[in-house]
């Protein structure tokens, strides 16, 4: 895993999530961390050729992982609540990479 200082260039939390994420008349579900009404997370990524995600989060006291679940076609998610804003996150492969939020 990769130190704090080095996930400091990565996606963080900024944007508000809107709907329930679900697909509707092909549309895409949403990505990124979506802020929910109550105050929690979710984080969605669409990566159809990997087999396992994990969310890999800084903060001053260090990295956490976290792994995702898969929804289906290709997406995972994962939930949290009480997450900071600006918090500096990454999605890691199964092949072990880590790359910043596409969304």
């Amino acid at each position: 895993m990769q130190s704090s200082a080095a996930l400091s260039g990565v996606g963080s939390l900024l944007r508000d999530g809107k709907g329930d994420g679900m697909q509707r008349n092909g549309a895409h579900p949403p990505q990124g961390a979506l802020r929910e009404p109550d105050g929690g997370v979710v984080w969605r990524v669409w990566t159809p050729l990997s087999t396992a995600v994990s969310l890999v989060t800084s903060t001053s006291d260090g990295c956490e992982k976290y792994p995702m679940t898969p929804e289906g076609s290709g997406y995972f998610t994962l939930r949290q609540s009480q997450v900071e804003e600006g918090l500096p996150y990454a999605f890691k492969l199964a092949d072990g990479h880590e790359y910043p939020d596409p969304a």
